[in-house]
């Protein structure tokens, strides 16, 4: 009896010795087989690990060939305790190899809808003629540049687009006498600012979620007519922020919809009519609102590299 006893604890001295010396670390691979080694370090895209044998070896292993790795590991305690049940707790987590550093170009056309109000005690003519105006098209380009997997900064360009035109319009010259004409408007909005965005992803890369910010200048002009041709311009400072969706079509090319909503108040403009130019300064009653939103769908490409495939899984 105590001779069985001795072997025993030899054996478990022993086995202790052994796996002290080939580590205390374990990785499941997707392939399902199991390795035991130390683990050295990690980076972006591969886990670094040594085994002991005859000689000590270094090897590599992509994240994406690994479905669990756990530090500490004891095999003896596995053999004798473990239950058939995984406990989450004790496993690390993976870390996902998505999009990380890199450029990001993006693409969008949608609707725009201006938040200026309509006088209400307009003639009902006149004021659909202006709703028309609050009602357009728009087109936003972006390129970013992602210092990880979670921020960005780069610019955005945004355009907003309304006509409208009324025919048989009464207009009082400044001699006393009437004309009748046309009265049209074509507003377009540029905003060209800078833009900082977050990106936010699920496991498998397949969606991400970008809230952002931006800051910049809106360039305005109303290319009209007003019984004569009369050109508009102007400009201010705008701020915005955007909601938007990714959804991978391949590796590097997503599918996306989105909400941008830009601010900016337009306090003074240029008028150029017959070969003249006015400054008006409006008064504080009566500032232009830009303010606008873009519901808008389109394509972003991301110039950035998942892990790449390895030889086995050693270098």
């Amino acid at each position: 009896m105590q001779r069985a006893l001795v072997l025993l604890v030899l054996s478990m001295l022993g086995t202790a010795i052994l796996s002290q010396s080939f580590g205390q670390d374990r990785l499941i691979t997707t392939a399902g087989d199991t390795i035991y080694c130390k683990i050295e370090s990690t980076d972006d895209q591969y886990i670094i690990f040594t085994q002991n044998g005859n000689v000590k070896e270094t090897g590599k292993i992509a994240f994406y060939l690994v479905s669990d790795y756990k530090k500490n590991f004891d095999p003896n305690r596995m053999i004798v305790f473990e239950s058939t049940k995984p406990v989450g707790s004790a496993h690390l987590p993976i870390k996902q190899i998505g999009k990380r550093k890199g450029i990001m170009v993006g693409l969008g056309i949608g609707f725009v809808y201006r938040l200026a109000k309509v006088d209400e005690g307009l003639p009902e003519e006149l004021k659909k003629y202006l709703n028309k105006l609050k009602a357009g098209y728009g087109l936003r380009l972006e390129a970013d540049y992602f210092f990880g997997r979670n921020f960005g900064l780069g610019a955005k360009y945004s355009l907003s687009y309304a006509q409208s035109k009324l025919e048989n319009v009464i207009f009082e010259l400044p001699n006393g006498s009437y004309n009748e004409g046309s009265l049209s408007d074509k507003i377009q909005i540029h905003s060209l600012g800078l833009h900082l965005t977050s990106r936010l992803g699920n496991k498998s890369d397949q969606f991400h979620f970008l809230p952002g910010l931006s800051i910049g200048y809106s360039f305005y002009q109303d290319n009209g007519v007003a019984l004569y041709p009369i050109k508009i311009t102007g400009g201010t400072f705008s701020i915005g922020a955007h909601l938007s969706m990714d959804f991978a079509l391949t590796e590097h090319l997503y599918s996306c919809l989105g909400i941008d909503f830009t601010s900016g108040v337009l306090r003074y403009y240029d008028v150029e009519y017959d070969n003249h130019r006015q400054r008006v300064t409006l008064p504080a009653e009566s500032h232009e609102n830009l303010a606008r939103f873009i519901f808008w769908g389109g394509l972003r490409y991301y110039f950035q590299q998942k892990a790449k495939p390895i030889k086995g899984f050693y270098d």
